[in-house]
């Protein structure tokens, strides 16, 4: 793994995001911070291109486009290189979407009007529950997440899993 220091370059007022540039052995990265919703104030959430790849991954946060930063990213994303791999939480199903906004968690109706505006080619599902069936069926949301994401969503979509490799 490539580990190294980097400083934020410049903040985008148009934007709204941070965006740093490093250049190692001849090979330029470009990161873009966004800040976005969360229970605790803000999260963050990372906007790769390396090599003519972008990669982007979504914290902790809802994907909800009534937030303006939710939007501005939306909109942000959609401009460009589609992203060729979009890693989100998502972890409650439709059925609980009242649970998950007081969080500001994502749930599938509200990432499917997200994925739609930005047509990532391949979104990968986080923020799984940890547990196994000994916690009965509400830990069981992600496999039914990724269905209702599934049938209204028709770009690839998985779910993120232990010593999961992804190729770009």
């Amino acid at each position: 793994i490539d580990v190294f220091n980097v400083s934020r370059d410049t903040w985008d007022h148009n934007a709204k995001s941070w965006n740093w540039h490093v250049n190692r052995n001849g090979v330029t990265r470009f990161v873009r911070v966004y800040p976005v919703p969360h229970l605790s104030g803000s999260t963050l959430a990372y906007d790769f291109l390396i090599q003519g790849k972008r990669i982007v991954y979504v914290t902790d946060t809802t994907l909800d486009m009534k937030y303006r930063n939710v939007s501005r990213l939306a909109r942000s994303l959609s401009y460009g290189i589609k992203p060729d791999l979009f890693i989100v939480e998502c972890n409650f199903a439709n059925r609980h979407m009242t649970f998950a906004e007081i969080p500001k968690h994502t749930f599938p109706q509200i990432l499917v009007n997200f994925l739609k505006a930005v047509e990532p080619k391949h979104a990968v599902l986080t923020h799984l529950h940890p547990f196994g069936d000994e916690y009965g069926e509400f830990f069981q949301e992600d496999i039914v997440a990724l269905d209702e994401v599934q049938r209204e969503y028709n770009g690839r979509v998985t779910l993120a899993r232990q010593d999961m490799v992804v190729v770009v």
